[in-house]
């Protein structure tokens, strides 16, 4: 439960993906990942090592100071477009989204049935835990009752 941190998403497959994925959490395959350009390839289990001993020896045939110098200047193209900003943001909202009372009430399920279990239920596409959510007040109402008293 929370908001996840991998805001690096938006930057990979655009925004109605990443909202797709994070709205409702939904397995995707290796091969739909890829075509969306979340991961840059996919293949099958038995050829992924030699895959990825392959790219490592081709990048390794490149100067390093090149390496380096590439990787700077994708990574401030990516600074630049608001990632670490984005990615704090995300971080203060998924403890935020933790403490909530539908936080509260999914780690409370997750102690009665496990893990598993729980997030099984919150995959399911029904509505999650909605008798959390109705217990929440907005902060006019909380100040409204302290003009009251």
């Amino acid at each position: 439960w929370g908001i996840p941190t991998t805001m690096m998403w938006i930057t990979r497959v655009g925004a109605e993906w990443a909202k797709r994925m994070l709205f409702t959490g939904q397995l995707i395959t290796g091969k739909k990942a890829e075509s969306i350009g979340l991961i840059s390839e996919c293949c099958p289990e038995a050829e992924l090592d030699a895959r990825v001993d392959a790219l490592a020896q081709y990048v390794a045939a490149v100067p390093k100071n090149q390496l380096a110098m590439s990787k700077m200047v994708v990574n401030n193209a990516i600074d630049l477009q608001g990632l670490p900003q984005s990615q704090m943001l995300a971080t203060i909202f998924d403890g935020i989204a933790r403490h909530s009372p539908e936080g509260v009430a999914f780690k409370k399920r997750s102690e009665e049935v496990g893990f598993h279990v729980a997030v099984k239920e919150r995959d399911s596409g029904k509505p999650i835990f909605p008798e959390a959510a109705k217990k929440f007040h907005r902060f006019e109402d909380s100040a409204r009752r302290k003009s009251n008293l």
